[in-house]
């Protein structure tokens, strides 16, 4: 009897390890149309030079919910796909509806292919995905460098897992819209904290008296707080922010007039 308890006490632990990945080494090539109706092909990003880290996914998984925010994290640690590497979230099963809505949710803002319209549960057939989530990681030679990255405590561990590759952080460039020439009138001189959880301070450097907006928004451009009027003096100006109703993620403080002078800096905040 306790012979058969041990062998169920190990079998359930070994179980537990166990882990479905794909088990190719080699990728095999999708041209997919993202929820915005931007199409990728994979051998093409390879091609010039890019790795491919892949997020398989599907909108009511638990685990892919819990790991969605911490993977987003590393994306824009390495740049918001404007480095070396490109990240894309392949759903299977879901439609562009219902995964905007769980990039909303939690708070993803690479490149999501949803299941249905995009072509994902295809990809993800061919990838032989048997477990969610999957992250991989593609080299330009079109090896797959990393066939599953799991578990996923802590976004730290898919930056390990990238940079144990030779990728490099890189800065997330300004949304295109918003990245505009600074401003010789008034310019943000400084930040802080930054990284941020609760409280914001911006300290803006005036030329002249002037009426202003500060603004901020997402890595997609999105505006995501109303808009604060501010008198700026001569001189340093310092103003606060809560950032309570924030999500973790990259953030751009904008400000201006309507003589359109502004300048743009970059927040990051964490919960």
């Amino acid at each position: 009897m306790k012979k058969i308890l041990l062998l169920l006490i190990i079998t359930t632990f070994s179980l537990s390890g166990l882990r479905s990945q794909t088990p190719l080494t080699e990728a095999v090539d999708f041209t997919c149309t993202d929820v915005h109706g931007h199409t990728w092909n994979l051998f093409e990003l390879l091609d010039s030079g890019q790795y491919v880290c892949i997020d398989f996914f599907f909108c009511s998984c638990g685990p892919c919910q819990i790991a969605a925010p911490k993977i987003n994290e590393s994306y824009e640690y390495f740049g918001c796909n404007s480095g070396d590497v490109n990240y894309f979230a392949m759903d299977t099963g879901d439609d562009n509806a219902a995964c905007i809505l769980f990039d909303e949710t939690y708070g993803v803002t690479y490149p999501t292919i949803s299941g249905v319209e995009g072509g994902g549960t295809q990809v993800c057939n061919d990838y032989q995905i048997g477990a969610y989530p999957t992250v991989i990681l593609i080299a330009p030679d079109r090896t797959i460098l990393e066939q599953d990255i799991w578990p996923i405590p802590t976004a730290q561990t898919i930056i390990d897992a990238l940079e144990s590759h030779g990728l490099e952080q890189h800065d997330c460039p300004p949304p295109i819209g918003i990245a505009e020439p600074a401003s010789s009138i008034a310019r943000i001189s400084s930040v802080y904290p930054n990284p941020v959880n609760e409280l914001a301070h911006i300290e803006i450097y005036s030329e002249e008296v002037v009426n202003a907006s500060l603004e901020v928004y997402n890595s997609l451009g999105i505006e995501v707080m109303e808009s604060t009027n501010i008198n700026l003096k001569e001189g340093i100006n310092t103003i606060e922010f809560s950032v309570s109703n924030l999500s973790t993620g990259t953030y751009f403080i904008r400000i201006r007039n309507d003589a359109q002078l502004q300048d743009i800096s970059r927040l990051s905040v964490i919960k």
